[in-house]
């Protein structure tokens, strides 16, 4: 018997692509033509969903965290904590990066790879 490839963890797309991923409530698989699979969380995929909503346009701190936390007011560190695991989860993706743009908030921004 043939043991079950699993995919590599870092991609962009909706829906359960491993079937483990259907038992783990909370948690999006997400993949963009042939790229690495990328494991979210539920505000890890909200958020990323926000940013490319808005992509090559700053997002600012009070619209994410009244998208991510709808009514609860979470503490100043706790948005920052997000971006950084989100960032993590995409280095591997060179065709998209999160930035931070200085009193205005984060943007998403598609990198042309294409050009050497």
């Amino acid at each position: 018997m043939t043991p079950m490839k699993i995919p590599t963890p870092c991609a962009i797309a909706a829906g359960p692509a491993d079937p483990r991923e259907r038992e783990t409530p909370g948690q999006g698989v997400r993949r963009t033509g042939n790229q690495p699979y990328l494991y979210l969380t539920r505000r890890e995929s909200s958020l990323l969903d926000l940013l490319e909503r808005s992509a090559g346009r700053p997002v600012g701190n009070d619209e994410i965290v009244t998208e991510l936390f709808a009514d609860r007011h979470p503490d100043k560190n706790t948005l920052a904590v997000y971006i950084h695991n989100l960032r993590k989860k995409i280095r591997m993706r060179p065709d998209i990066r999160i930035d931070t743009v200085l009193n205005q908030g984060y943007v998403l921004r598609h990198i042309d790879t294409t050009l050497g």
